[in-house]
Order: structure tokens, then sequence, then C-alpha cells
């Protein structure tokens, strides 16, 4: 019988460990910490604040468990059996990486950009002004940019072939949850920044795309 025939039926053992995943998966996950770092609270007794969902608790207990959850896949990666981390690199780990880094890119590019306007929460900050330099030359939301492609990529680098990460229905129902939560989170920003700017902020608006350049 053939060499391939014989080791047809036989599972296939994972390949050693690779270094260069598990400094790539430990860079990315510090990519993601960033981007939960501790915000600028808007000031109750100056600012306008205009999120009810999203206070200060809120947002420290969210920002600590989304860490906790970033611990887990970070040591998950590094210590199953299971891991991608035991494989060679693939195209598609190769762009989700290169995404990630990408995202924490824009997204940093943005909290330089607006410095102590950028907030977690929705809200006019006193002495607001609208911001045209930078990334939001060209876009209304590129944070949101970022973050999309700074979640998407993790999620795939850190998912095996056979996780539920990687699983089309899940995956379609995470997608759905988080662009519903982005198109909730927009249109009360957008109302906030015209009830406050009025005509300014619809002239603001209309010379730029809101999430990517030239598509939407």
């Amino acid at each position: 019988m053939p060499p391939r025939a014989r080791s047809a039926g036989k599972a296939v053992k994972p390949s050693s460990f690779h270094a260069s995943k598990a400094a790539a998966c430990v860079l990315l996950a510090a990519f993601v910490a960033l981007n939960c770092r501790s915000p600028n609270y808007l000031d109750g007794s100056a600012d306008q604040r205009q999120d009810a969902f999203v206070g200060d608790w809120h947002l420290s207990i969210g920002l600590n468990i989304g860490l906790l959850q970033l611990a887990g896949s970070v040591a998950w990666y590094l210590l199953a059996r299971d891991s991608p981390v035991h494989r060679p690199w693939s195209a598609g780990e190769a762009a989700a990486a290169v995404a990630t880094a990408s995202g924490y890119g824009i997204r940093a590019w943005c909290f330089a950009t607006l410095g102590r306007l950028f907030t977690y929460e929705v809200g006019i900050r006193s002495g607001h002004e609208l911001v045209s330099s930078g990334p939001y030359s060209l876009l209304l939301h590129p944070s949101y940019l970022g973050t999309g492609l700074l979640c998407a990529g993790y999620i795939w680098f850190v998912g095996g072939p056979r996780s539920m990460l990687r699983r089309p229905a899940f995956s379609a129902a995470l997608a759905a949850v988080g662009l519903a939560v982005l198109v909730l989170r927009v249109a009360n920003e957008e109302r906030v920044l015209q009830a406050h700017f009025g005509e300014r902020w619809a002239a603001h608006a209309a010379t730029r795309w809101r999430f990517i350049p030239f598509l939407i």
C-alpha cells in the first residue's frame, strides 16, 4: 500500500511551536490592549454628556472585562495543544496581523489628532471644536474604521481553523451585533454634533466619507 494511503486515515499532528507566531500574537494583543487605554472622561460639571449607556463605571468595568478576555485569548494561543501557533503561517493569518496592526495605527492617529476631544462617551466638551486635520480630513469616523480592522484582524488571527470564531454563522451573528451597535452609536454622535454645531456640522459632514475613503 502506498505511504499516502496508509496515512490517509491518521490525524495530522501539529508541527512544532512557531516562535514568530507567538511573538506576533503578543504584539497584536498589546495593540488591542492599548486600544483600550484609559479614556478622557467627560467632566460632569463642564461638559455635556449625551450618552446614558457609557458612564464612568460602565466604561471601566467593560474595559477590564475586555482586558481579561484578551489575556485569556493570549494564554490559549500560546498554551493550547490545538492552537494555530503549532501550524505554519497562512496567508490569511498574515493578512489578519497586518489588519490588526493597521487598525491600531489608525486608532493611535485618532487619539493623537483629537487629544482631549477623544472620549468613549458621547458628549460635547467645554471649548469643543470640529477637527478637520489628520484622518479627520477625509473621514467623519476614522476611529471606527480602526476599531473594525483591529478587532476583526485579531479575532481571525487567534482563532484556529476549527474555532467558533471562524464559523460562518457565528461570525455573521457577531458582525451583525457589532454593526447594530455601530449604527446606533454613530447616529447618536451625529445627532449630538448636529444639535451643537448646526450648519457647521452639516458643511463639515458634506465633504467627508463616514468610514472608508471613496466608498462609504
